[in-house]
């Protein structure tokens, strides 16, 4: 997967945050003995790096669910680690540079002069109503008896196989 340089920068910052912790909580000889995945695995790193990059990483639940079982200290460092996604991966804020116009204005524009209560079939207008819904079936006919419902094939497979 190709990531982005705010992914690539999120994944940084998380990095030298697991590192900073494994330093104050156990100091450089049992980072340099261990490693930082001591904090938080790398897996979890990776997956949360992905995450947050497709902007599905918004709250602490959403840190618990994406990333499972691989971490289990997401209770002690899920604020953190969220302030540091939230800073590399601001949320987006919806109609900032579109409002959505408001109804009535909408139905104004239109030309017609149905209410918002009105059923669906009247603002389909007069033509919808001449059209069927569906298109007519042709109806099978038998080539034994030239019936209509029905077709021959079992009455030939009966006769020619007795």
């Amino acid at each position: 997967m190709v990531l982005s340089s705010a992914a690539r920068d999120l994944r940084t910052a998380l990095d030298d945050f697991r590192r900073e912790r494994m330093i104050t909580k156990f100091g450089e000889a049992m980072l340099d003995a261990y490693g930082a995945s001591v904090i938080m695995p790398d897996a979890a790193l990776d997956r949360l790096v992905e995450c947050a990059n497709t902007q599905k990483i918004a709250s602490i639940e959403d840190i618990r669910r994406e990333v499972g079982k691989q971490w289990s200290k997401v209770h002690k460092h899920g604020d953190t680690v969220l302030s540091l996604v939230k800073r590399h991966f601001p949320p987006e804020v919806p109609f900032v540079s579109t409002p959505l116009a408001s109804r009535a204005q909408v139905l104004n524009t239109s030309g017609s002069t149905v209410t918002p209560s009105s059923p669906t079939r009247a603002r389909a207008g007069p033509d919808a109503a001449a059209t069927p819904a569906r298109p007519a079936v042709k109806r099978y006919k038998c080539s034994a008896c030239h019936a209509v419902g029905h077709n021959s094939e079992y009455l030939t497979f009966v006769v020619c196989f007795r």
